[in-house]
């Protein structure tokens, strides 16, 4: 039955071949893929930003629509391994992709050339900071140079180990580091597949759902993010809670903490599910592992809070997918006379105490709901969502991949899993107002914000918003 997948598979191959493509242009010459089409396909077409946005639409458009259709087959006969093959074609095309959308990755090139060559530390000394850091391609060709490192001490420990891989070589960091996102990507399937059969569901469904989703394949192979890493762990997680008396489950998302702190929001939910299955020794000796493990990740790094002064100042940037930057707008448009910095830094109290108190309901709901295995997800899904959609003001489209691998592993017929999969679409969506305008005015932040977060009217409107007890 498995060849029902052939034509998908096919199908889903060919659009991401024709994104990637032009795009070699990139390694060629340092521009946009847009380059290769003007010169080559579309003539003297002088409207590039138009071109970018219609090819990545209508790219994204084929391969979400043939993986939403995809889903909808009957994958009871078609074996895991048929899936993991597919997604290890597309994973690999994608590792090929130059990373045109965002360029994080060279920032990640960068602070890890401050440690393999230089023996300096990112967390007290930007790129920036550091002298004749111009004539070292390495440093200079990220955007982020200015910023102190921003992400936990374990993912700075990985990012100078592959740059020691490159031996100096831009390109070669860049591949090793998009196939190291790859080989995470593989890694996180089979990992997802595993932790489907414990939790007795449909694994090649599951696998399917993870594995071909194009936010992922695009953000984590296609750019080299390191969420590819932080799922490593998440999923780890929970699938630590279905052996051992979940004893690992709580280091496993410390581990995801020192990778990017925002995991750190599961760590409560899943100790009140470990109280609430009366294992609380297993909750107490993963809390004693955790603190080594945290205590053995920040020592090469640790010098004071100075430590995370990178960390403070990104968390004053914002997006204008966020709803922070929305209502900043709105405010200063009707209240001119108000202060922007009074208005953002009262705007930011209000979010966050929104969160958490949204976040403390979830507790409750929890504690007095006592949910299974599949309820736990169901919750770690909503508060992802309310911190992103509320408090987080640096909102982008990678950030959902958070949720993906807990959508992959709930029921499909579930609101939350729907509503997570349409989030992905949503999300890369969104880049197109600003890709096509080539601005951010009023309009073109409203239509970001709308397209990106249209999908949480599925939430609201559905009967079944959070898990029922026990189920």
């Amino acid at each position: 039955m498995s060849y029902r997948l052939v034509l998908q598979g096919s199908l889903i191959t060919l659009a991401w071949i024709l994104l990637v493509i032009p795009s070699i242009v990139g390694y060629l010459k340092g521009t946009s893929y847009t380059v290769f089409y003007r010169s080559y396909i579309l003539g003297q077409m002088q409207k590039t930003p138009l071109l970018d946005s219609i090819l990545l639409g209508v790219v994204f458009l084929i391969v979400f629509v043939l993986y939403f259709w995809t889903l909808r087959i009957n994958l009871l006969n078609i074996s895991s391994m048929t899936i993991f093959v597919w997604t290890a074609v597309f994973t690999v095309i994608l590792v090929l992709l130059f990373p045109y959308t965002c360029h994080d990755v060279f920032y990640y090139i960068a602070t890890g050339q401050q440690q393999s060559q230089y023996q300096i530390n990112p967390y007290l000394t930007s790129v920036h900071q550091m002298p004749d850091w111009r004539s070292d391609p390495l440093l200079s060709n990220t955007r982020w140079g200015f910023l102190l490192h921003v992400y936990g001490p374990l993912w700075a420990k990985v990012s100078s180990i592959l740059i020691a891989l490159a031996s100096n070589s831009l390109w070669a960091a860049l591949f090793i580091f998009k196939a190291f996102a790859g080989l995470v990507h593989l890694l996180n399937l089979v990992l997802i597949g595993l932790t489907a059969r414990r939790l007795n569901l449909n694994t090649s469904w599951a696998m399917l759902a993870y594995g071909w989703n194009p936010l992922l394949l695009f953000e984590l192979p296609g750019h080299a993010h390191n969420d590819a890493l932080l799922l490593t762990f998440i999923i780890l997680a929970l699938y630590f809670l279905t052996i051992s008396k979940g004893l690992f489950s709580i280091p496993a998302l410390t581990l995801a903490a020192t990778v990017k702190y925002t995991s750190i929001l599961l760590i409560p939910l899943f100790a009140v599910w470990l109280l609430l299955q009366r294992k609380i020794k297993p909750l107490i000796l993963g809390g004693v592992i955790s603190l080594g493990l945290l205590l053995a990740a920040w020592y090469p790094y640790w010098e004071g809070l100075a430590t995370l002064n990178g960390l403070s100042r990104q968390m004053n940037f914002y997006s204008i997918k966020s709803l922070h930057f929305l209502l900043c707008q709105g405010i200063q448009y009707f209240m001119p006379s108000l202060s922007k910095d009074v208005i953002f830094s009262n705007l930011s109290s209000i979010l966050i105490l929104i969160f958490i108190l949204s976040y403390c309901y979830l507790l409750i709901y929890q504690i007095r709901s006592k949910n299974s295995h599949h309820g736990l997800i169901s919750l770690c899904i909503v508060a992802i969502i309310l911190y992103l959609f509320i408090a987080n003001k640096w909102y982008q489209p990678w950030y959902i991949s958070w949720i993906i691998p807990l959508g992959a592993l709930i029921r499909p017929g579930e609101p939350n899993f729907m509503g997570t999969l349409l989030l992905s679409f949503s999300a890369e969506m969104s880049r197109l107002p600003q890709m096509l305008m080539q601005n951010v005015s009023v309009s073109v932040q409203l239509a970001t914000f709308l397209i990106a977060w249209l999908p949480i009217t599925y939430f609201l409107w559905h009967p079944k918003r959070f898990p029922p007890a026990n189920n």
